[in-house]
């Protein structure tokens, strides 16, 4: 007995170690798993799948280049794209391939349209009739006229469509009498004048004596007035040396009008989209164009019959250019002869007993070089 005890020992130690063998392998092969060990790959058999439906398309109309807001739709400007039939509906916004020929060449563009855009109904003006390029360019609730323009009146030709102007306007102003209407001093009945004055009035004529009307017998001469001569203490009749002076009066009349186009109107051209030409380097160069004489603005329906009473009543014209951006109105005072003297601080030159020479009478004189030297 005590020998098969002896013997079941080993037998059950062996078995023992067997065991722990195994469960020290069983968690070393799941520790191993757990820290993504690799695992041989099954190759995964491919799924098949539909083959998918062929998407039906349409032609649509695309501009090929950019068209300024009255520009007219042309094989030119315009081309045509594939675009999903699901995605335009019944009511297409679109214009077809099919359609461009009737609903969309010889028509115009409402507003300014890049290049590579799709072309909708909505961009199109329906009226072929509808009047010329430039009057797209014009808003709502404005007018454009033209006044004449030159060199000074136009900040050197530095003015061009889009800029932003105020106009200036300078008016010469003269009295004159209410009830005739015409510029005084009148002239005056030279024999009724000396019947009221008696001898002390001039009975010869004078250096601005009006010469008498050939249908009148009358003398007449420039109507003056009566004073008393401060050396002889006795009444004179005194009459104006020169015809009256007209005075002179600037004001800024128009702010933010908007500059159209400058000289005579003509319409955008579009070019087909491609490489620019090689210019021939042989060719005769065409003269330059002689510079523009007239300039159009937009400005409101009132400022138009303003400017339009200016120019025909004689009103120099001229214009200041605006920055960028600057659309704002100021007050701005009138300028007269006596807003330059106040405004600048000019004193009145006193009438002393000496004077310079030579003699200057105007300043139209051309100014000599400094030092003048003897040749």
């Amino acid at each position: 007995m005590a020998t098969g005890g002896r013997r079941r020992g080993p037998i059950i130690i062996i078995i023992a170690l067997l065991l722990i063998v195994c469960v020290v392998g069983a968690y070393f092969a799941i520790t191993k798993l757990n820290l993504g060990g690799a695992v041989a790959p099954q190759t995964a058999k491919p799924a098949v799948t539909a083959p998918a439906p062929v998407e039906e398309m349409v032609e649509i109309a695309i501009t090929s280049q950019q068209i300024g807001r009255g520009g007219q739709f042309t094989p030119d400007v315009v081309t045509t794209v594939p675009y999903p039939k699901k995605d335009i509906g019944e009511n297409s916004p679109f214009i077809l391939k099919k359609d461009i020929e009737t609903n969309l060449y010889g028509k115009r563009v409402k507003y300014d349209v890049d290049a590579h855009v799709p072309i909708t109904k909505s961009m199109v003006d329906d009226n072929k009739a509808s009047g010329s390029e430039a009057s797209f360019q014009i808003p709502r609730g404005k007018v454009a006229i033209s006044i004449p323009l030159s060199r000074m009146s136009a900040v050197s030709y530095a003015l061009h469509s889009g800029d932003h102007i105020d106009l200036i306007a300078s008016m010469l102003i003269v009295d004159l009498d209410a009830s005739f209407q015409s510029q005084v001093p009148n002239l005056v009945d030279l024999n009724v004048l000396n019947a009221l004055l008696g001898p002390a009035a001039p009975t010869t004529g004078s250096p601005t004596e009006t010469p008498k009307p050939q249908t009148s017998p009358i003398p007449q001469f420039l109507q003056g007035r009566a004073e008393i001569d401060q050396g002889s203490g006795k009444p004179i009749y005194v009459i104006p040396s020169e015809k009256q002076r007209p005075r002179l009066v600037s004001q800024t009349v128009i702010q933010d009008a908007i500059v159209l186009f400058v000289g005579d109107y003509s319409a955008p051209v579009t070019k087909p989209a491609g490489p620019t030409p090689t210019p021939n380097p042989q060719a005769t160069p065409a003269p330059p164009p002689p510079p523009p004489d007239v300039i159009t603005l937009v400005v409101d329906p009132q400022e138009a019959v303003s400017l339009n009473y200016l120019m025909l009543s004689g009103a120099k014209l001229n214009m200041v250019m605006r920055a960028a951006g600057d659309i704002g109105r100021i007050k701005i005072e009138a300028v007269t002869q006596q807003y330059i003297l106040d405004q600048y601080s000019i004193p009145i030159p006193a009438k002393l007993p000496y004077g310079f020479e030579p003699r200057i009478n105007d300043l139209s004189t051309p100014i000599k070089p400094f030092p003048d030297v003897a040749p």
